[in-house]
């Protein structure tokens, strides 16, 4: 591991400035083969590898390497996982996972495949998983190198965990564990014992959580992993705090939080105030619990996963209920409405209810506080029959054994090898090169680092379509690769006609009702080479690779005829709504970004306005 982390700090020293990169890779194999080398050298950071896998994709775009640009563009949309960042996460799968498939890349399919079951759980989709799990199985059962095992089931059982089917997930994980201790992989081993102890925690097993817990940090130093290193110390935090131990939680969350400002990390650092959060309620200190979650609940509303916002916003719900301030809570919580209708995780539907119920009950409305009630005991009898349902218990002793004789085994070898690097001199002096290197690769990391990448919301909260940010940077990325190659490109400008005199009659509810309307049917139309995203106000843009009039006509008129026929439930009266369109082609030496196509789409827009609307108008 220290070898493989000093040849990262190597490659990226030698990546480091855009004028080096022709040199650097001489042709589309060594771009591919640095590719895979940081990918498996697992800097402490992820996201220290989103400004690199962007200069990577644009080298490989300029120079029309396709299979560097799949193995760039899956690094990237791998560490926007890692960061949390779902929405601008999932369009990036999109570009990828039809590029792929045109040219039948089965690895980058299997890479994709192994990082669709954290992403659609993250976007909260009704997906049957079960299914997704068989090619990926088999996929295990025919290969023997042990990374793609490891990979493979860890996937799977993080997946079970989150899902809540904990007997499950630990035999998953038992696989990827001992496949990975079969190379040493001390990397993997660090997140499956850190996966391990989360459902011993959940489970109520607080001794074996802790102890898991303590090796995978152990381990997380070792190999000086400073960002698992900052989750591990998160969780422990946490679970002191479920023990009622709060001093020792708000240590090792004080911890967490200065390790992931350290590291930039907005998300670790939210997670951790949130949780400090938590102890602030517990010693009744309401208006500092309220402050820390308010400030969690800005980033995790950045990051496009619901769950977490959740989280932040039951927090502040409870601390308004103990400052008597019974109508703001009950209004907060409602904004978690649309949510829960959706998600499938009794925990999040377990404290909806049980808080909706205290809320009433301290309005004294007994009837409703009652009901809620019953509701809530429904689902912890629900909850729990699922767990009765997983034979838990096995498992966990099966594997705690199997761990215990693998920590001996690996114990004895490590031995070995330091009995090995102590037989000459040589040796000593190669190990001190190592540590040398990584010392002085550690300090150039740190001065080489951007200010972190930070979260931005990409999705719009009202229609739930990406929003201008996001559908911006997606046009950003189909105007570099039109730019490198032939691929035609056009953007169009979509405006609902008379929006503001229907708010301004109907009211805001029935204006953001059709706003909802409008974004599904443009869901509903547009396909998996072309993007949407609500642009502002009433007004949204799409991007699309369609020049010919006839088919952008064509489109106009599915949108149209799908908007008509998307009726609200909720509106109370039926209004005829209609938009108008504008449509600019890209082209190629004559625009050099993105704004003149925006611009040339809008003046169309504004003609198919000054028309009479309910009209497209279209570059001649």
């Amino acid at each position: 591991m220290q070898i493989a982390c000093c040849a990262y700090v190597a490659s990226l020293i030698a990546v480091a400035k855009a004028d080096e990169l022709p040199a650097t890779f001489s042709s589309e194999n060594a771009l591919i083969s640095y590719i895979d080398e940081l990918n498996t050298s697992h800097p402490s950071d992820p996201n220290s590898v989103i400004e690199l896998t962007n200069q990577l994709i644009d080298y490989a775009l300029k120079n029309e390497w396709q299979e560097a640009y799949l193995h760039a563009a899956v690094l990237k949309f791998e560490n926007l996982l890692e960061q949390d960042n779902i929405a601008q996460a999932n369009m990036l799968y999109q570009n990828i996972y039809q590029k792929a498939k045109a040219v039948n890349n089965d690895h980058i399919l299997y890479l994709l495949a192994v990082n669709e079951l954290d992403l659609r759980f993250s976007l909260g989709e009704d997906v049957d998983f079960d299914a997704l799990y068989l090619p990926l199985i088999e996929r295990a059962k025919k290969t023997d190198n042990p990374y793609v095992i490891t990979n493979i089931y860890f996937a799977i059982g993080l997946n079970q965990y989150e899902r809540d089917l904990f007997a499950d997930a630990i035999q998953s994980l038992e696989k990827a564990y001992q496949s990975s201790k079969s190379v040493d992989d001390t990397f993997a081993l660090s997140q499956i014992l850190t996966q391990l102890s989360n459902i011993y925690f959940d489970l109520g097993d607080f001794p074996l959580g802790i102890r898991y817990s303590e090796e995978a940090l152990a381990i997380a130093k070792q190999i000086r992993d400073l960002f698992s290193e900052s989750v591990i110390l998160y969780n422990l935090g946490s679970a002191y705090f479920s023990h009622k131990n709060y001093e020792t939680a708000e240590n090792y969350l004080n911890e967490a939080l200065a390790l992931s400002k350290k590291l930039n990390d907005d998300i670790g650092v939210a997670w951790a105030q949130a949780s400090l959060a938590d102890i602030a309620l517990e010693n009744k200190d309401w208006m500092y619990a309220l402050d820390l979650y308010a400030q969690a609940e800005q980033v995790f509303a950045m990051t496009g996963d619901p769950e977490l916002e959740f989280g932040a916003i039951i927090g502040q719900v409870r601390a308004k209920l103990e400052l008597g301030a019974y109508a703001e809570a009950l209004s907060k919580l409602d904004t978690t409405y649309d949510f829960i209708k959706n998600t499938k995780r009794l925990r999040s539907q377990i404290d909806y209810t049980k808080i909706y119920a205290q809320i009433r009950y301290a309005q004294q409305d007994y009837k409703h506080a009652y009901d809620k009630l019953e509701e809530v005991i429904t689902l912890l009898e629900q909850r729990y029959e699922n767990e009765q349902a997983q034979d838990i218990q096995k498992y966990k002793i099966k594997f705690d054994t199997q761990l215990k004789e693998s920590q001996n085994a690996l114990l004895l070898k490590e031995n070995e090898i330091q009995s090995l690097q102590l037989e000459t001199q040589e040796r000593q002096q190669k190990l001190w090169i190592i540590f040398v290197c990584l010392t002085l690769g550690f300090m150039f990391i740190q001065m080489w680092h951007r200010q972190r990448f930070k979260r931005m919301a990409l999705h719009d909260y009202l229609t739930n379509s990406p929003n201008r940010r996001a559908v911006l940077a997606y046009a950003n990325d189909c105007y570099r690769q039109a730019e490198h190659g032939n691929t035609p490109l056009s953007f169009g400008i979509m405006d609902l006609d008379n929006f503001k005199s229907i708010n301004d009659k109907y009211g805001h509810e029935v204006g953001d009702q059709i706003l909802k309307r409008f974004s599904k049917a443009c869901q509903a139309v547009f396909n998996s080479k072309e993007q949407y995203g609500r642009y502002g106000g009433e007004e949204w843009l799409f991007v699309t690779n369609e020049q010919n009039k006839e088919a952008i006509q064509a489109l106009f008129e599915k949108l149209r005829s799908e908007f008509n026929s998307t009726k609200s439930d909720t509106s109370p009266i039926e209004i005829e709504v209609t938009f108008s369109m504008g449509v600019a082609y890209y082209k190629k030496g004559k625009d050099h970004d993105i704004n003149g196509i925006i611009a040339r789409a809008d003046s169309n827009l504004y003609l198919a306005k000054q028309q009479g609307r309910d009209r497209l108008v279209v570059d001649e």
